[in-house]
């Protein structure tokens, strides 16, 4: 019997103790906007100012390599990313820039960190300015 109740109180303790990291799986959510700059070829002149239809948003769960998922704004420029846990994130769009040896295909992350600290909260990051 002593044995089956240690059993149970060791088995227990690591479903209870063990940190759910972040990612998706909880109820919080992370929403916002992305808003579109269209400038001239040499970055000199913007041209127009309108909502990011269709713009890819990314989203890093916590210190992971590479982005963990990636959602399209809407008409409007919005985006969300719902069924989120506990913890820090870091969700970009894709921005384009002069062309640089150093920056590959002339596109450089716009990007922002979040932390979640309850496990329902929305966060609304507000707008995301990305250039054309």
């Amino acid at each position: 019997m002593r044995i089956k109740l240690l059993l149970m109180l060791s088995f227990s303790f690591l479903i209870f103790s063990c940190k759910k990291e972040e990612g998706e799986g909880g109820m919080a959510t992370i929403k916002g906007n992305i808003w579109v700059r269209d400038w001239d070829k040499n970055f000199n002149l913007m041209m127009y100012e309108y909502p990011g239809l269709d713009e890819d948003v990314f989203i890093v769960y916590g210190n992971q390599n590479g982005y963990g998922d990636k959602v399209s704004t809407d008409l409007n420029g919005n985006f969300e990313f719902k069924y989120l846990r506990k913890g820090t994130y870091t969700i970009y769009s894709l921005s384009d820039t002069l062309q640089s040896s150093t920056v590959s295909n002339n596109q450089f992350p716009v990007a922002a960190k979040i932390q979640i600290t309850d496990k329902k909260q929305v966060v609304d990051i507000g707008t995301i300015v990305v250039n054309r």
